[in-house]
């Protein structure tokens, strides 16, 4: 045996023996879930077997329909995520007691686009996150119906009316635990890729960075929160207490009400992530450059898409053998 053998083998001796099981973790972050998708075609390119996934919020959506193998078609209804489709789908505004939107429309689109099945009929194993909202409790459901699963996980407390499980009001599971790898681990996955994009992906713990930008722009006009502001408008036209109206929609610099709603969720989101990143790190923490991305703002999946694929393909990069074999 010569000298290039034998080293040549020492080192292979020296590699860290591939995974017996791969977990995926999806994090919440609104429409910067999109890059999930990019995350997830990443990883098919690089052959990387996938044996359960845990999601939370959009992370459950996009997490359900790798689950249920309809990650292509939910990857095409999102490249086509215009913001009239997004009012129609997601916005059935009808002043429930405990959110400003109703999720009817929500779960058609569930049941369009994923499936309508128990989450143990799934082809992979799936973990979803809720929080409820009465406790503060974190409810992982990995029973039960996907779709009513999902459409919990997503409730923005607020802006979405919650989800009655048994004894449990749950809401979207940001509140709790925004990047489930605790809930792989507990699945028995002993490597997980975890998608973070509630933060800075420069910043390997979400750390707050100064920002030269101190003026709020007024959003265009076919920005998606005004858009909803307008149908609420639309229902209260007639009614004028207290000015209600005036203060609630006059276009200005001053953030409207979704977006208090929106980035009020985003900060716990990113404050918990960081705490919990700290104390339960992933084998590979991927941080796709979406930042700009408001919470909102779901008609921008192509450009999400593309920053999940090309973060996540220079951070797989590294680690050839999570690869299977052939």
């Amino acid at each position: 045996m010569n000298l290039l053998d034998h080293f040549g083998r020492t080192r292979n001796k020296a590699e860290p023996p591939r995974p017996t099981k791969i977990g995926l973790a999806l994090g919440s972050g609104g429409a910067r879930g999109w890059a999930h998708i990019g995350v997830i075609n990443a990883i098919a390119q690089c052959h990387i077997p996938i044996n359960c996934v845990a999601g939370t919020s959009m992370g459950a959506l996009v997490g359900a329909a790798l689950a249920a193998g309809k990650t292509d078609e939910l990857h095409h209804v999102a490249l086509e995520m215009d913001w009239k489709r997004l009012i129609y789908y997601f916005f059935e505004l009808n002043f429930p007691r405990s959110g400003l939107i109703d999720g009817s429309r929500i779960v058609e689109f569930l049941k369009e686009h994923i499936v309508s099945v128990d989450i143990r009929k799934l082809s992979l194993p799936l973990a979803v996150i809720a929080a409820d909202v009465m406790t503060g409790r974190e409810v992982v459901i990995s029973e039960g119906n996907v779709v009513e699963a999902v459409r919990a996980s997503i409730a923005i407390p607020g802006m979405f009316t919650p989800v009655i499980m048994g004894n449990d009001i749950l809401v979207d599971g940001g509140l709790v635990n925004p990047l489930p790898i605790s809930v792989l681990r507990s699945m028995g996955a002993d490597f997980v890729i975890a998608v973070d994009v509630t933060g800075d992906p420069e910043d390997q713990f979400g750390e707050s960075k100064s920002h030269s930008r101190t003026e709020v722009s007024t959003p265009p006009e076919s920005d998606i929160s005004h858009s909803l502001l307008q149908r609420i408008e639309e229902k209260l036209r007639g009614f004028d207490l207290l000015n209600l109206r005036a203060s609630l929609f006059q276009r200005s610099k001053s953030p409207n009400i979704f977006d208090i709603l929106g980035n009020t969720f985003r900060i716990v989101e990113r404050q918990v992530t960081r705490t919990r990143l700290q104390l339960e790190p992933p084998d590979i923490l991927i941080r796709p450059a979406v930042c700009d991305i408001g919470t909102m703002e779901f008609n921008k999946a192509s450009e999400c898409i593309a920053a999940g694929y090309s973060s996540a393909m220079e951070a797989l990069s590294a680690y050839p053998n999570l690869s299977s074999p052939g």
